[in-house]
């Protein structure tokens, strides 16, 4: 099957930030499955304009037929107008992955669905959500595992509870709590380094004058680690600890992070989020708890009993490479958009 993807290729479409998660992870899973991709990088609307991106879409969709455009849209990436043509066309089937539905669905994705032929959302309550609206183009996904990198290295264990995330909601006192306790936690991610004052500080006129800004970025970044340096972390750390509060509002969802420490073969503790359970056996392949009052117990619980914990986090690897990759999300998608699941296919 040809594809055209359209998605940002760069975080905050700045190429020295690295790829962006949907680069990473959507494209060598659709290449390793057959696919023929080629690739329009739409986050070039934020400097070169939606016009600039639209054009773009427009050459490459007359110059070559192509069975599905796959979009990932952040903000109002395309024109509206251009895309509900292309989509009531038909010659190429229109999609779109929205990733944050648990928290912008009425606000975002609600108005572009209906432009395209099909949509996907993470979020099972969305579904009804988008009724509401009257769409009714929208399957249900969730996130997966990109096996071309996410893999087993063979590495030793170096950290006993580690979390891989940025600085929101509650989370800082949650580690602080664990490190009261007596529990090795160790962080890293966005924002972990960000006191109130370099807040303060950013917005003098003064600091501001000398590149007070871009210093308050740098130290936000400072805690972030390479894609790389992430999956050596999970490898090696007896347990990942996994917080499901979505980063706007109070829910919580099930994130990437839960397929990806299983597979390379690390050991997942996660909050509960709706329909966890449907992907993963609590205590069996993973561990799991209800509160963040419960965390402390959990973890000390985890580290107390090694067994248990490698006999778990190998269950967890196997049910991911089964189930859970991004090879196995595109395929049931494709199915039931009536596509070619694999590539090769006619």
């Amino acid at each position: 099957m040809r594809i055209l993807y359209a998605g940002w290729l760069h975080e905050d479409g700045v190429a020295e930030h690295g790829p962006t998660y949907e680069a990473a992870n959507f494209l060598p899973a659709l290449r390793g499955m057959g696919h023929d991709v080629h690739v329009i990088d739409i986050g070039l609307s934020a400097t070169l304009g939606v016009a600039h991106v639209t054009e773009l879409l427009r050459d490459a969709l007359a110059q070559n037929p192509y069975d599905l455009l796959f979009a990932s849209l952040v903000h109002d990436d395309v024109d509206a107008s251009w895309l509900e043509q292309v989509t009531s066309r038909g010659d190429v089937v229109t999609f779109n992955w929205f990733c944050d539905d648990h928290w912008r669905l009425e606000s975002f994705s609600a108005r572009w669905a209906p432009r395209f032929t099909w949509v996907s959302t993470t979020d099972a309550s969305a579904i009804e959500r988008y009724k509401k609206h009257d769409v009714h183009n929208v399957l249900l996904t969730q996130w997966a595992a990109s096996t071309e990198r996410y893999q087993p290295r063979g590495l030793p264990l170096k950290y006993d509870v580690s979390f891989i995330g940025q600085v929101y909601g509650d989370r800082r006192r949650i580690i602080s709590n664990l490190r009261r306790s007596g529990v090795d936690a160790r962080v890293w991610g966005s924002g972990w380094n960000t006191r109130a004052w370099h807040r303060v500080a950013k917005r003098v006129p003064l600091v501001r004058s000398l590149g007070g800004a871009e210093w308050a970025r740098q130290v936000r970044a400072s805690t972030r680690l390479s894609t790389d340096d992430m999956i050596a972390t999970f490898e090696q750390s007896r347990i990942n600890l996994n917080l499901a509060a979505a980063s706007h509002g109070s829910r919580q969802q099930v994130k990437g992070r839960v397929f990806e420490v299983p597979a390379v073969g690390g050991f997942l503790l996660t909050e509960r989020a709706e329909r966890i359970d449907e992907f993963f056996v609590p205590d069996d392949e993973i561990g799991m708890f209800e509160s963040p009052q419960e965390i402390g117990e959990r973890v000390n619980w985890w580290l107390a009993h090694e067994t248990q914990r490698e006999r778990a986090a190998r269950a967890a690897h196997a049910r991911v490479l089964a189930e859970h990759t991004y090879a196995h999300r595109f395929a049931a998608l494709f199915r039931d958009m009536g596509l070619p699941a694999r590539g090769g296919q006619s």
